[in-house]
């Protein structure tokens, strides 16, 4: 009876091992294996700048035509716009005065039409359900810059 505790009490112990580690020849193969597959994943993987050449490159020339001349219209002042838009649309900051001024400048439609690109983007395509905020940022901008009128042409 004894004999039988202890052979059941080994087994036990033998079976809960080889369930928690895997023969060592076996784990080698497999890291091998999953190495490989994750260089292949990786490789092949488009980074945040290629997700965004592409965004660009799915835009008809006439489209990307406009957008320039859109963007001549407002005057933009680099990047300091940009990050004052994109500012105002995730985190609730005001654009600046000058910003607007180029909104209202380029006109309602010029605003719409980079605002939908920019939502296209990789690092804002998670943001996109707020697209309602440019809208506001128009009407806003608008308000402020009255006096301005929107360039025709």
């Amino acid at each position: 009876m004894e004999k039988k505790a202890i052979f059941i009490a080994c087994f036990s112990i033998m079976v809960l091992l080889s369930c928690c580690y895997t023969s060592l020849a076996i784990a080698a193969d497999l890291e091998k294996m999953l190495l490989e597959v994750f260089d292949m994943v990786v490789k092949n993987w488009p980074s945040p700048g290629d997700c965004n050449r592409n965004v660009i490159h799915r835009q008809s020339r006439k489209h990307l035509q406009y957008l320039i001349f859109c963007s001549l219209k407002m005057g933009y002042a680099g990047s300091e716009c940009t990050d004052d838009y994109m500012d105002e649309v995730l985190r609730n900051k005001n654009a600046s005065r000058d910003c607007c001024r180029g909104i209202v400048k380029g006109g309602k439609q010029c605003h719409i039409a980079w605002m939908n690109l920019y939502y296209q983007f990789y690092q804002f395509k998670r943001f996109s359900f707020r697209v309602n905020k440019t809208e506001e940022i128009w009407n806003k901008c608008y308000s402020q810059i009255k006096h301005v009128t929107p360039f025709s042409g």
